[in-house]
């Protein structure tokens, strides 16, 4: 069993745009949907903790974990001020603490394979 910490505390401010990249929708749904979805699917995961500001944490709590019923196996953590304070507040709730994996939220384009390649090789 691993744990996932996913970054999706970013403000995106080079994206120009009125929302933070990991909330902006492709196909319908918020891009961190999909590095989620990914992870959460996969019996190698025991865990996920969710790096979010606290600007977003009720968005996400309504919008992507109670929408999409991602409950069970996500830990909500508050962002820092830079992304080390961000991971040091995730490891700080991580109860699997041998297998760690770390994700930025914005990168939507990972797959259950390319994970299983990285937790085999964790070894």
């Amino acid at each position: 069993m691993v744990s996932v910490i996913i970054l999706a505390g970013g403000q995106g401010r080079r994206m120009n745009s009125t929302v933070p990249k990991q909330y902006i929708e492709v196909e319908g749904k918020p891009i961190l949907y999909y590095s989620i979805k990914e992870f959460y699917n996969m019996a190698e995961v025991g865990e996920i903790i969710l790096v979010v500001s606290e600007d977003y944490r009720e968005y996400v709590e309504e919008n992507i974990l109670e929408k999409y019923d991602f409950k069970d196996k996500i830990v909500l953590a508050i962002g820092g001020k830079e992304r080390f304070n961000s991971v040091y507040n995730a490891l700080k709730l991580c109860k699997i603490r041998d297998k760690i994996l770390v994700h930025d939220g914005a990168r939507p384009m990972i797959t259950s394979y390319d994970i299983k390649k990285i937790i085999d090789n964790l070894e």
